[in-house]
């Protein structure tokens, strides 16, 4: 076989199939050194022998922008997807009955939200800025005000937004000079980046006296004057204390997360609106009984991370300007020994193997990726009724026969690639032709094999 040619790629997923079943065992591509020699990861369980037989999976979902989840294998779902961005990211309005120097707004994470000691906070009303240092609870913020700024009360209905900081330096003061006034100085002999301007925030992060944060009004070589310090232990940072300095204030405009998660977990499956049914997969989620069960609760425990794409993230968080310019990006790839727990809900029902709902060849020969169930809006799970040729309700069956209206359902087979069909990809229109791509209307087609056309029907019922 070459597997350059098959269309193999990194990340697909390898089945060793063995008898019993019981013994087989999932890797994932990690490279492919020619065209008839693969690198795999280690199996879940066992390893290759020569004359094992194998499947090789590849999920084509990439490129995807609104989310979808479907089964690399029976027993490994894959999902990728890009949540919608956060436009209020960081902004909203304050609540009352809060002390002084503190902003509450229940909506709010802040620190799950990335907002840390040394950003802005801005009272969008008046323009004033403050200085954060520090948090009452996750849904508040201790604040101080800068010298000639005067806000100091309740924030009742009062908006807001902040302004992360994007850049730290940290470093010793060398020595210090306090005038007795409302700035100090401050000498590093090791200097200062050219990202630490005036303006920038200096925070106390000795671990005694810390927490007092100010702003810096010059800079003149490895000498810092800045406001004395409000918040904190000391209102400086003297001679062997250690710094922060907080550069590069701006305000995120949007926040968005693009995710790519590929597990093995205890599945099963729900029933909702009467007949309704979807699939549930998750891994670190158990009843009272310690026995798995998705609606139990959540425990770390060991990911099990055979089945991942090698190099991609689980978790890409993204952070742009008013101007869409990104600000930040932050990844989370999982790695060897990770533990946790996670749960994908509310997925399409699938029919399962191990159920005796679908045979295991089935699956294990990817017919579930090339076959697909049409019917009718009455014959829907809940749909109560009947599809009726008068009504106008049944599908509609081109090329098979008089009368073509009167359809309540289909089965719909994909035939072997056509020329102009990359079956890598997850277009429709690369798996069927015709009338049987567009999933916007209750038409279908059938014809003869030819080069443009393979698509393979079967009618289930009809309407009387």
């Amino acid at each position: 076989r070459n597997f350059n040619d098959l269309g193999v790629a990194v990340g697909d997923v390898v089945d060793r199939v063995v008898t019993p079943a019981t013994d087989r065992a999932i890797g994932v591509v990690q490279s492919i050194d020619s065209n008839t020699q693969l690198t795999i990861s280690t199996l879940s369980a066992g390893a290759f022998t020569s004359g094992d037989s194998y499947t090789i999976t590849h999920t084509p979902i990439d490129n995807i922008t609104d989310g979808v989840c479907v089964w690399a294998t029976a027993d490994i779902v894959e999902c990728v997807g890009t949540s919608p961005p956060d436009t209020t990211f960081l902004s909203g309005t304050g609540m009352t009955s809060v002390t002084n120097h503190q902003l509450y707004d229940s909506s709010q994470d802040f620190p799950a939200a990335g907002v840390k000691a040394g950003d802005f906070l801005e009272e969008t009303s008046t323009l004033e800025m403050h200085i954060i240092n520090g948090f009452i609870a996750a849904d508040t913020i201790s604040y101080q005000t800068i010298q000639g700024e005067s806000h100091n009360h309740d924030w009742d209905v009062e908006p807001y937004r902040i302004h992360i900081s994007t850049s730290l330096y940290s470093g010793t003061a060398t020595s210090h000079t306090d005038d007795d006034g409302a700035v100090f100085t401050m000498t590093d002999t090791g200097g200062f980046p050219a990202s630490v301007v005036v303006g920038d925030v200096i925070e106390n992060i000795d671990a005694s006296n810390g927490g007092g944060v100010g702003r810096i009004t010059n800079i003149t070589g490895n000498v810092i004057t800045a406001t004395k310090l409000k918040g904190g232990g000391q209102d400086e940072v003297r001679t062997g204390q250690n710094y922060n300095i907080h550069s590069g204030h701006t305000i995120i405009d949007e926040r968005k997360y693009t995710y790519r998660l590929r597990f093995s977990g205890f599945s099963e499956a729900k029933t909702s609106g009467g007949e309704i049914r979807t699939r549930v997969v998750c891994k670190g989620y158990t009843d009272v009984s310690a026995i798995e069960d998705c609606d139990g609760s959540a425990g770390d425990t060991d990911l099990g991370l055979n089945y991942v794409v090698p190099g991609v993230s689980w978790v890409t968080m993204t952070d742009v300007d008013s101007s869409d310019v990104q600000i930040g990006e932050a990844t989370l790839v999982p790695i060897a020994g990770a533990d946790g727990f996670i749960k994908v809900a509310d997925m399409d029902y699938y029919l399962r193997e191990d159920d005796d709902e679908i045979p295991a060849w089935f699956i294990a020969n990817n017919w579930h990726q090339l076959t697909y169930v049409a019917y009718s809006a009455g014959d829907s799970p809940g749909g109560g009724v009947d599809c009726t040729v008068a009504g106008g309700t049944c599908l509609t069956l081109t090329g098979g026969g008089a009368p073509a209206n009167n359809k309540r359902a289909l089965v719909v087979s994909a035939g072997s690639p056509l020329a102009a069909q990359d079956r890598s990809s997850s277009l429709i229109a690369d798996y069927f032709e015709n009338e049987n791509n567009d999933a916007n209307d209750d038409n279908a087609e059938t014809g003869g094999i030819i080069s443009t056309f393979n698509d393979q029907i079967r009618i289930i019922d009809t309407s009387p």
